[in-house]
């Protein structure tokens, strides 16, 4: 059975927009030699403002999804087959970013670098509007960000969890610029986290640890529930370096 999903994996595919056709969104190129992390997430789009957000080596820039469907439509292909596209905003990096996302929203756009971690958060009218510095920063400790997930839903925009390269999973709390903390006064909710996921309606959240455990928390940072691991899991599945998975969170009543 794995075998045949893999086999289905290696051949599956998705008909690009206007044929073959591909958009230049970045000015510079990753350098293979120095290609970002693989748990990078360098790519975001806000539906409700209109804008998809990328980052490169050295630049973020945002284009509106308008200009982008323009660019597909417009006639003429580079010699490369890649059209060109000039985003509306640009905006050089101090440094590697590996994480990039926008709030449910839209109102902010996240960032987080790729050495040293630490969260930039850019309120996104005032980019619109030509402001290019963030509102304000987040540290996390030192620590690189594998992982940023911001609450879907709208009354609780301003929550983004937020998963360590070591594991640890904090939640940036927007409205009050800084990290939630806990019953306990820590900024660490719990670690040996694999994977998130938060409920539809935003008021809690779901950790799948190291050990195939899960814990249950409010947005808020309490601790609601510990949910054991099926008795047929032996060991530990987790690494560092793997890409954060999916666990699904189905519940009406959060």
């Amino acid at each position: 059975m794995q075998s045949h999903i893999d086999t289905l994996v290696q051949v599956l595919g998705f008909k690009g927009i206007d044929g073959d056709v591909k958009l230049r969104l970045l000015p510079t190129k990753w350098p293979n030699n120095n290609l970002p992390p693989p748990t990078a997430n360098l790519f975001a789009v806000s539906s409700a403002k209109g804008l998809i957000a990328a980052a490169g080596p050295d630049m973020l820039v945002l284009a509106s999804t308008e200009s982008v469907r323009k660019a597909y439509s417009a006639n003429g292909v580079a010699e490369d087959g890649v059209k060109p596209l000039t985003p509306e905003i640009s905006i050089p990096l101090p440094q590697r970013v590996a994480q990039v996302a926008f709030t449910a929203q839209g109102s902010y756009l996240v960032l987080a670098a790729e050495q040293g971690g630490g969260l930039a958060v850019y309120n996104t009218q005032d980019l619109i509007q030509g402001n290019r510095n963030p509102a304000f920063l987040i540290r996390t400790n030192g620590v690189a960000v594998r992982s940023l997930i911001p609450n879907p839903a709208p009354d609780f925009e301003h929550a983004v969890a937020v998963v360590l390269d070591q594991g640890q999973l904090m939640i940036a709390n927007l409205q009050d610029k800084q990290l939630q903390k806990s019953q306990n006064n820590s900024e660490i909710l719990t670690d040996r986290v694999s994977c998130v996921s938060w409920s539809t309606k935003g008021k809690a959240l779901i950790a799948g640890l190291a050990d195939g455990t899960a814990v249950q928390l409010m947005a808020t940072g309490s601790i609601m529930a510990t949910i054991p691991r099926p008795p047929q899991l032996q060991g530990t599945q987790f690494s560092e370096s793997q890409a954060v998975s999916l666990i699904c969170f189905n519940t009406h009543t959060l």
